[in-house]
């Protein structure tokens, strides 16, 4: 863990919390986004067009 915060991958915030890099967060999301399509819902346009009918969910 160190070496990812060394890395700037990872902080500890004020509250002592794990946070992850936004670019890795985002890179993950986009993994499961391709490998499960449908499986979870990131964007705010995807719940928007779940609410919709545009998006059919595998959950």
């Amino acid at each position: 863990m160190d070496h990812l915060i060394e890395k700037s991958l990872l902080s500890i915030d004020l509250n002592n919390r794990i946070v992850m890099h936004n670019m890795i967060r985002e890179m993950g999301e986009n993994v499961i986004r391709e490998e499960y399509a449908n499986s979870r819902i990131w964007l705010p346009e995807e719940v928007s067009d779940l609410l919709k009918g545009k998006l059919v969910s595998n959950i």
